[in-house]
């Protein structure tokens, strides 16, 4: 597990290789410099690249393999998505955290699936973006919405839903396990499990319980009509 520790030496009294060699995508020359001071003033951090470009930056990270990229999600030749995705495929055990400027829970469910493991809004502060890398590294997946004032509203949010997320969504409403979701669903339960993380990164919320609150009150917008 990656720690922020102080800088360790080799025996000899040299320093060590950084545990984290990162390569910063933006398009914004001030943000790419932000972001690169910002993590080089942590110990053992070290930046190895930086592109403004989508092909720049999946040439920068096929060649030098980064253990950590942070990624626009919207570059002036394409997007960031597909980026990432071709990133990661050259790349396989590189982290992707992707910052954008105009979060959109459909873009986050886009992130996550084209391998993603991180989705924060450039409007976080300096400790936010380090606490959420230090969650990156250590294995975790991090991925924020703001609840309100992203520009939409709760119904906006359920229409991304499939309609096998509303369905799982709905029985997630009413208390029922995984387990329970899966035997009346007849789905494995991991499967049961991936769908509930997909539909809280959809939804913008962070636990099972908002979730099904915001499923209560679309149904009671509805007039208590089911709307899967």
């Amino acid at each position: 597990m990656f720690s922020f520790s102080r800088l360790a030496t080799a025996p000899g009294g040299g320093a060590v290789a950084p545990d984290v060699r990162f390569v910063v995508v933006d398009d914004h020359e001030l943000v790419r410099d932000g972001v690169r001071q910002l993590l080089e003033a942590r110990p053992r951090f070290q930046c190895v690249g930086e592109a403004g470009t989508v092909d720049e930056g999946i040439r920068v990270v096929a060649a030098e393999q980064p253990e950590l990229v942070v990624l626009d999600v919207r570059l002036p030749d394409g997007s960031g998505v597909d980026a990432c995705r071709e990133m990661v495929s050259a790349s396989p055990l590189t982290t992707v955290l992707m910052l954008t400027a105009y979060p959109s829970a459909l873009t986050a469910n886009q992130a996550r699936e084209a391998g993603a493991k991180g989705y924060l809004t450039k409007q976080v502060g300096r400790d936010r973006i380090l606490d959420t890398i230090r969650r990156l590294l250590a294995g975790d997946e991090v991925f924020e919405l703001p609840v309100s004032g992203s520009g939409e509203g709760e119904w906006d949010r359920l229409r991304h839903l499939t309609p096998r997320e509303r369905q799982v969504l709905g029985l997630l409403a009413r208390g029922w396990t995984n387990r329970e979701i899966a035997a009346e669903l007849r789905l494995a339960e991991k499967t049961v499990k991936n769908y509930v993380s997909m539909i809280l990164v959809k939804l913008g919320v962070e636990n099972r319980a908002a979730a099904a609150a915001l499923f209560v009150r679309e149904v009671e917008r509805a007039g208590g009509s089911s709307w899967t």
